[in-house]
């Protein structure tokens, strides 16, 4: 009786309607009514529906929570039909360098070996590198096309940068850590980074979202833990100046306290405690954005954007835009109305609709170098992906 069931999404890509078509169009009110009683969802939600000609849609009340398994049940064992329909909700949402970049437009800083695994090339130490970090944000940019467009092939290169973090990290007293392998500033090699150990644990819940493969929330419990280990003691956690709770992108000393990586990483355990509710997690991700509020000034001179507190580094267009849309994934994942501020105010300074899509059609030559890279390597398919983003209001 039921020949297909879709969703579509809403313009932040998350669900807002389903379809369900019939072999034929049925007229009778009583069936009508009936289909429509043996409709249920798991976890449950609320929805009106509608019918027309042999399709009922489905709108849900609410908007559906992210990174989130569904079932949808029609009909049940004492009607002729039973169909059960699995969808997930919620990709990551926002942009990143890596973001932009797709393996046919690597050419000079970026490359993917013959592993399938992405490579940084890195001047100051004039190697190719792999990156805990860019491996990360490829799966995150893979696993998006996947939901998106339901595209198998992203599905693959997805599982193909997980099977590669889950086999190389460093175990630290039975904590999950991965490793960088060159220096950073005055940092020597082995070094840490909060914003690898937040997106990777952002990877393994969408791995264990789409396997139900409870092995990668085993091993995100324990890539969380390494994040609560004290910069002291060969760590990424650390206390700012004013005695808020943080968590380092690079643990150089002094500590930069560099903004978007502790972001990351805050993302990266709302994203777990989601998965894997835990009150002691939930109290650290209070205090997180209680630090965020509590020194947003440090960061935000009122027209423009510092990238760190060290060196008081002001955020390039493409950094400006980056922090722009993590105070928007804040909202969206925190439901505070304090993010959805920031992100009107600091969208002003990002000027997206004038300055930034005009990249797509600048000359290189006039742009500075991350903006140059920004228009060099991002390819057609992906620039209307992100104007689609960034138009939305």
């Amino acid at each position: 009786m039921i020949k297909d069931i879709s969703f579509k999404r809403n313009a932040i890509n998350l669900i807002s309607r389903f379809d369900i078509s019939f072999s034929n169009e049925i007229v009778d009110r009583v069936v009508k009514e009936n289909i429509v009683n043996k409709i249920l969802f798991v976890p449950n939600i609320k929805f009106r529906t509608n019918w027309e000609g042999n399709i009922l849609s489905i709108f849900p009340d609410s908007v559906l929570e992210e990174l989130t398994k569904y079932e949808l049940h029609v009909g049940d064992n004492e009607t002729v039909f039973l169909e059960k329909y699995n969808f997930i909700t919620g990709p990551y949402l926002y942009y990143t360098d890596e973001f932009f970049i797709k393996p046919e437009h690597w050419e000079i800083h970026y490359k993917i070996n013959v592993d399938g695994i992405p490579e940084v090339y890195y001047e100051h130490i004039e190697k190719w590198q792999v990156n805990p970090c860019t491996i990360a944000q490829y799966a995150l940019a893979c696993y998006d096309d996947y939901i998106w467009n339901e595209n198998e092939i992203s599905k693959e290169v997805f599982m193909k940068q997980v099977k590669y973090l889950i086999e190389n990290f460093h175990v630290i007293d039975g904590k999950i850590a991965f490793p960088y392998l060159f220096p950073f500033r005055n940092l020597q090699y082995p070094w840490y980074s909060g914003i690898a150990q937040g997106q990777i644990v952002s990877v393994l819940v969408r791995a264990y979202i789409i396997t139900d493969d409870k092995k990668y929330l085993d091993l995100a419990e324990k890539i969380v833990a390494f994040m609560f280990v004290p910069v002291e003691k060969g760590g990424i956690f650390t206390f700012t100046p004013e005695g808020h709770e943080w968590i380092e992108e690079f643990p150089a000393t002094p500590s930069s306290f560099v903004w978007n990586g502790f972001v990351f990483a805050v993302m990266g355990l709302i994203d777990y405690n989601k998965i894997c509710p835990n009150s002691k997690i939930a109290g650290h991700i209070n205090k997180f954005i209680l630090s965020i509020k509590e020194t947003i000034n440090i960061y935000d001179t009122g027209k423009e954007l510092y990238y760190e507190r060290l060196n008081k580094n002001i955020c390039d267009l493409l950094y400006t835009g980056l922090q722009t849309y993590q105070v928007r994934h804040l909202y969206f994942s925190t439901k505070d109305i304090f993010f959805k501020e920031l992100y009107e105010k600091w969208k002003k300074y990002f000027i997206y609709d004038e300055t930034f899509l005009s990249l797509w059609n600048s000359s290189p030559k006039k742009l500075g170098y991350s903006q140059r890279r920004l228009s060099k390597y991002v390819p057609k398919i992906i620039k209307r992906i992100i104007k689609k983003i960034i138009c939305y209001r």
